[in-house]
């Protein structure tokens, strides 16, 4: 796995080199693209994509750029099983949804013996 954070804008990048070969190379670049740039429509790619394709990671940034950050958390926390990028995507959005950290908290599974 792998964080990367662009210097020049701030952002932090939820991107994972999980993935081999090719395949691997383009999800990782189409994340940046979804991530980074600001001239599409997500709603509109959801809607292209469909579900057929598993591209959880990819709904994740779409949601979270809807600014349906408790989607993008579900599929964080439960599908992706990946705490690390749910804690990176609150890193990213606290800006702008300043609640996104009592949101992860609230779909945490408690122990019974914590």
């Amino acid at each position: 796995k792998q964080v990367v954070s662009t210097q020049s804008t701030g952002v932090v990048s939820t991107q994972s080199t999980g993935e081999p070969g090719v395949l691997g190379d383009l999800r990782r670049k189409l994340t940046h693209f979804l991530e980074n740039l600001e001239n599409y429509n997500p709603h509109i790619v959801i809607k292209k994509l469909g579900y057929e394709i598993p591209l959880y990671q990819e709904l994740a940034v779409l949601y979270g750029r809807q600014k349906e950050f408790k989607k993008s958390l579900l599929l964080y926390c439960y599908v992706l099983k990946d705490r690390e990028k749910a804690e990176i995507f609150c890193k990213r959005y606290y800006p702008v949804e300043p609640r996104i950290y009592f949101i992860l908290l609230s779909m945490s599974p408690v122990s019974p013996h914590s």
